[in-house]
């Protein structure tokens, strides 16, 4: 017969140490949660597709200062942007500190505005949510050459 497992508490301690769970980042204010969030979801090498107003403030405005974003502004319809898709995952493959987005122009209108984007493919470059660069059209030779100028982390 076994003996019963003791139910002697006396000595052991009243309460249990438990570690709490490891937090997003480290103790900092509320940016740098998002920030992490960002970062978490502009991994590299990834296209992030942005379909909500919401989303696309959240990836433009709370990107590290020190990367690059590059917004191409599509819509569903679009036979050229279907065409570069590939050529343009490639990009964000080959530039791993620039954040690519896709944005879907039918849902994001505000940006559409705000950028006066007239043609699809338009791909907007910012920096700390401000353009500094605009290519229209499918020529990402192009494309790739004005990333590589505007990204202060490619070595030319």
């Amino acid at each position: 017969a076994s003996a019963a497992p003791s139910t002697d508490t006396s000595s052991a301690p009243s309460e249990v140490a438990v570690a709490p769970p490891r937090p997003l980042v480290s103790e900092g204010s509320r940016m740098d949660v998002k920030e992490a969030l960002v970062d978490r979801m502009a991994t590299a090498g990834k296209l992030v597709v942005v379909d909500t107003p919401k989303t696309y403030q959240t990836m433009v405005n709370d990107v590290p200062a020190e990367r690059l974003v590059v917004a191409e502004f599509t819509a569903a319809w679009c036979a050229p942007c279907k065409q570069i898709l590939p050529e343009y995952k490639a990009l964000a493959r080959d530039h791993t500190n620039v954040v690519f987005l896709q944005v879907d122009a039918e849902r994001v209108v505000d940006a559409v505005l705000q950028f006066k984007i007239q043609a699809f493919p338009t791909f907007i470059l910012l920096r700390h949510a401000n353009e500094v660069g605009r290519h229209s059209g499918t020529n990402m030779k192009k494309l790739d050459k004005l990333i590589r100028e505007k990204d202060s982390t490619t070595r030319v």
